[in-house]
């Protein structure tokens, strides 16, 4: 049966489907639509409460149903039928066994995407303001609804690791600092931003700031009593994460041996770069020799670049609709470093991750 032919009894073509599932999919998720850069919910953010997270799991399903209805008779539409089916069926694996609604860590859980989707805004133009003031003003709900779905999930018996509810709570109260708060800071570099539009924006900014703080609130006063006390999620979780991170089984307990193995190289490579920076200096000796990189601060740490940064920007725009990870330099496993032990995937974690595309999501620890 050709295109032309189950067009004619009603049957949708692959590239129909894809197309519908992608629009719904950004309407529901509007951090997977500016990162793939659909217009159309640049002032909006996602649903974050369980009924949120049951919608677009709601819509993953249904399309693996119109996946399964509909012919392919082409090679092209055969390789997009089954991609499709991987991702889709993989991501309702993951909602089904809780790993999306419990999901909190320091690199890629909805904390701070919520928090990154600032970095990835236009800044000029008037329009462009009204958005960042609109998706500022939705923070509070945004946080509030998923405070609700991870105290719903810890009380189902899928708590956060100690470590990550206690870190994640040191991120929040670092962007709402009194005195260098993210949002107002965002608010105060925004340039010709007309007088009818300036109110908004600072109140704006003041609720996601107060936001922002009420949610480290609630992470160390409600969230860490129920926190595990294990940074390990286990093998069954992490073998979920890493096939959706991968796109393909792997041998974990071979991979994760070989990550441990591979830390007594790097460590002499880092003597071994130490000493040509000064020699018999140590690692920490040699770091303190060289310029304090924090002196600039890069989006995501801290404010993000100046408006008119755009490089970054349009690195990952590119990155997304790739969908390929971006290295992060300089990241070397550590098992002293929550944010960098084995088993914790430490490319660049800014991915829509939450549908079909994404593929670039963090990897929880394997074992303890």
């Amino acid at each position: 049966m050709g295109e032309g032919e189950a067009r004619v009894c009603g049957m949708p073509s692959i590239d129909a489907i894809a197309e519908e599932y992608v629009a719904r999919a950004a309407a529901l998720d509007p951090f997977m639509a500016t990162c793939a850069g659909i217009g159309g919910h640049a002032d909006e953010l996602p649903d974050l409460s369980v009924d949120g997270f049951a919608e677009r799991a709601g819509l993953d399903r249904s399309t693996l149903a119109a996946l399964d209805a509909a012919e392919a008779p082409a090679l092209r539409e055969q390789i997009a039928q089954a991609a499709m089916r991987e991702r889709l069926a993989l991501a309702v694996e993951r909602y089904d066994a809780g790993d999306t609604t419990s999901e909190l860590n320091v690199a890629a859980s909805w904390v701070q995407d919520v928090r990154e989707l600032f970095d990835l805004m236009p800044t000029d133009g008037e329009e462009a303001v009204a958005n960042i003031a609109r998706r500022m003003a939705a923070v509070p709900d945004a946080y509030r609804q998923f405070s609700a779905t991870l105290l719903d999930a810890a009380r189902k018996g899928r708590p956060p690791a100690r470590l990550q509810v206690e870190e994640v709570a040191k991120q929040c109260a670092a962007w709402a600092e009194p005195g260098n708060p993210f949002y107002s800071g965002l608010a105060e570099r925004l340039t010709g931003v007309p007088d009818s539009l300036r109110g908004e924006l600072e109140a704006a900014a003041r609720e996601a700031t107060a936001a922002t703080a009420g949610l480290g609130a609630f992470l160390s006063r409600k969230l860490l009593p129920l926190a595990r006390d294990q940074d390990a999620c286990g093998p069954e979780i992490y073998a979920r994460a890493s096939r959706y991170f991968l796109g393909a089984a792997v041998d974990l307990a071979e991979a994760y041996a070989w990550s441990w193995e591979e830390i007594p190289r790097l460590r002499a490579e880092q003597a071994q770069v130490s000493n040509l920076i000064r020699p018999g200096a140590t690692r920490e000796e040699a770091v303190a020799v060289l310029p304090d990189p924090h002196r600039q601060r890069t989006p995501g740490h801290g404010h993000p670049a100046q408006p008119g940064h755009r490089n970054l920007e349009n690195g990952r725009a590119h990155q997304y609709r790739r969908r390929l990870p971006a290295p992060r330099p300089g990241r070397h496993p550590d098992p002293g470093n929550p944010r960098t032990r084995p088993g914790m995937n430490k490319t660049d974690m800014t991915r829509p991750r939450r549908g079909p595309g994404g593929c670039c999501t963090r990897l929880p620890t394997f074992t303890a």
